[in-house]
């Protein structure tokens, strides 16, 4: 048994006002999936395969991404039909910045392993990094529709929310069903999951026209990407990502508590944030 994906830590900041205003404040994330993915090996594997793959997934974890990707050509080498390997390697080459690499390497190992939905996932992954957003949205909704167990609907619901969110092409983003669907992922990890509030940030930042909340931050930052040759949907994306945005409001909305933008932007200049300055541009 195999536990993969960064593993990363969310820190909660939270600032209680008379007026029972929260604030709070999660830590950015190095990267997306925070939720554990278990993979079971069958019996009889390749006893040096299986050391292989499992050193390359730790290497993957700390970060080494050259060492992930020897070790697990070593575990395949000892044995070619070691799929959660191959799904291993699929992640190296998404790293690598190679997405037809590791869409071969998920393909391999849905061959193998048809009921193994997170190949899929990822396959849908590599295949929006291409463009190929009509390709990667029909994977997402495949494995929505099979309703695989309740960890995998949270995270297919989240990659088609983040999708629905952030993705350049614009005719893919759909504000309200992002929300939708990561709302729902957060319900069904039971708000524990902070990959899955943070999509649902992305889903927030997406609509911000819409919601108008935490406007004069938005536009300050929006403005700020954009005057150094963003495109508006990577200003988008930045801002919902950014630990000083949208996380706040997301808790607030979670536990019906008023949003105070007044308090939130005292407290960005009380921590020495250096967006706080530009509000007032």
């Amino acid at each position: 048994m195999q536990k993969h994906d960064t593993r990363m830590y969310i820190t909660a900041r939270m600032t209680i006002a008379k007026a029972c205003v929260l604030l709070a404040v999660l830590a950015a994330m190095d990267a997306r999936g925070s939720l554990p993915i278990v993979i079971e090996s069958g019996v009889g594997r390749n006893k040096v395969a299986m050391k292989f793959w499992k050193d390359a997934e730790t290497q993957l974890q700390t970060g080494e991404v050259e060492n992930a990707r020897r070790s697990v050509e070593a575990a395949l080498r000892n044995d070619p039909t070691l799929w959660p390997a191959l799904y291993t390697r699929a992640k190296v080459f998404l790293r690598q910045g190679k997405p037809e690499l590791a869409i071969q390497d998920c393909s391999a190992a849905l061959r193998q392993h048809p009921a193994f939905f997170e190949a899929g996932l990822l396959r849908a992954s590599a295949n929006a990094a291409l463009g190929r957003y009509p390709e990667s949205l029909k994977e997402i909704e495949h494995v929505i529709a099979i309703r695989p167990r309740t960890t995998g609907l949270a995270r297919a619901l989240r990659d088609r929310a983040w999708l629905r969110a952030t993705c350049p092409e614009p005719s893919f983003r759909n504000g309200q069903q992002a929300i939708k669907d990561a709302t729902a992922a957060c319900r069904i990890m039971s708000w524990g999951d902070e990959n899955m509030i943070d999509t649902l940030a992305a889903a927030y930042a997406g609509s911000i026209v819409q919601i108008g909340i935490l406007r004069s931050f938005s536009r300050a930052f929006i403005k700020d990407q954009l005057a150094h040759g963003k495109t508006c949907p990577t200003a988008i994306r930045a801002l919902a990502l950014n630990p000083e945005c949208f996380r706040g409001m997301v808790v607030c909305w979670r536990d019906r508590v008023p949003y105070d933008e007044t308090t939130y932007l005292q407290s960005l200049k009380r921590r020495g944030s250096r967006l706080a300055d530009k509000l007032n541009q």
